[in-house]
């Protein structure tokens, strides 16, 4: 029993330490939500603008 406690104490150390973490750029996740939102709604626009242009 003693190995699967040290197991789940290291799995739970490992869970936390995930959830900590920064992301890669832009400093928190919800700078980089919110970038990945803007990135949609622009790319909607563009999309939209093409499909009036050209149809």
């Amino acid at each position: 029993m003693n190995g699967s406690e040290s197991l789940n104490s290291q799995l739970e150390t490992g869970n936390s330490k995930l959830l900590e973490e920064h992301p890669p750029f832009l400093k928190t996740w919800h700078k980089l939500y919110s970038f990945v939102v803007a990135e949609l709604v622009v790319l909607i626009i563009v999309f939209y603008a093409f499909m009036k242009l050209f149809s």
